[in-house]
């Protein structure tokens, strides 16, 4: 028996390719996983429960948008295709991996965005069909925002430097913290 009705879908995901995506995620207990491992967890059980017969494309954000896998690739393989995704992108903006994403999807595709962070949906374009998914939650961190060397005049002790480090360390978290350097 023939189905008459072709359920399949070509599902269009963007991955953040933000450095963020690489933090860990801080939790008490349990696996601990970067928000990449947690972005395709979910892109996994997206393409699981896909139709028989269904393609995927994966775009990832960057400065340029690049293509991860596809373009309509066969679902079973997606998930095995991104063992060695690491997003290192510095900020960036994520509207041409999306305007990408939309064209690659046509008129009948799936879009879908996997992030750490939400986008403000003031100020950027998103395709109205896209369906945003963030994997992230606030994290407490520490982040040194500037470090400088100081060399000291004169000669150098034995065994030692002329020098000093300054650091300039900010607290980006909810409560006080201490921090060993």
């Amino acid at each position: 028996q023939v189905d008459a009705v072709n359920r399949s879908i070509h599902l269009v995901v963007v991955l953040d390719g933000s450095a963020s995506m690489s933090a860990r995620r801080l939790t008490a207990g349990g696996d601990v996983k970067t928000f990449g491992e947690l972005a395709i967890a979910e892109l996994d059980n997206r393409v699981r429960e896909l139709p028989p017969g269904s393609v995927v494309t994966v775009v990832e954000s960057g400065r340029r948008p690049a293509l991860l896998f596809g373009p309509r690739g066969h679902e079973a393989e997606a998930i095995g295709s991104l063992e060695r995704w690491s997003p290192q992108s510095v900020g960036h903006d994520v509207q041409p991996a999306w305007n990408l994403a939309d064209q690659l999807a046509g008129e009948t595709g799936q879009l879908l965005f996997l992030t750490d962070t939400l986008p403000d949906a003031d100020q950027l374009n998103l395709p109205g069909r896209m369906e945003v998914v963030s994997v992230g939650e606030p994290q407490p961190n520490l982040a040194i925002t500037a470090a400088r060397w100081m060399i000291a005049d004169g000669p150098v002790p034995a065994g030692g430097s002329n020098g000093t480090v300054h650091l300039r360390l900010l607290n980006l978290g909810a409560t006080a913290a201490t921090a060993t350097l």
